[in-house]
């Protein structure tokens, strides 16, 4: 997941990057340039999804991040007996951030999906428009 969200981060750096530099002026007839407000309008759209997109690959990387730190193992086997140890805490209040961090872990999960289809959804619109 850190990895597909750090390809996402690069992604958004890339959109935004292109929707910032984007030419809003069209030349007239006298040879002045004036600015197109069509173009600003999507000039500006581009920036808005560029920055979702670049905001979900940035919350994908942390939760990834997050799961990698979580995956702690609750058992293990003796070296001497070879007999499985569970491994529990003992105070409660450990207890309750373990149990904490696992539903965080799920709720980010389904969190995490939609994001990730959001800004699968905002790249294709911005391919839409671009090449009108």
């Amino acid at each position: 997941m850190k990895f597909v969200g750090l390809l996402v981060v690069i992604i958004g750096i890339i959109l935004i990057g292109f929707s910032i530099t984007m030419n809003t002026s069209v030349p007239t007839d006298y040879g002045d340039r004036i600015n197109n407000i069509g173009l600003m309008a999507d000039r500006q759209n581009y920036i808005i999804v560029s920055c979702l997109i670049f905001i979900t690959g940035f919350i994908t990387a942390i939760v990834g991040i997050i799961r990698s730190d979580q995956k702690a193992p609750s058992k293990v086997t003796c070296n001497h007996c070879g007999e499985i140890v569970y491994i529990q805490s003992t105070k409660p209040s450990e207890e309750k951030y373990i149990i904490f961090r696992k539903n965080l872990g799920t709720y980010f999960k389904d969190f995490i999906i939609w994001l990730i289809l959001l800004g699968i959804f905002g790249i294709g619109l911005l391919a839409l428009n671009h090449f009108k």
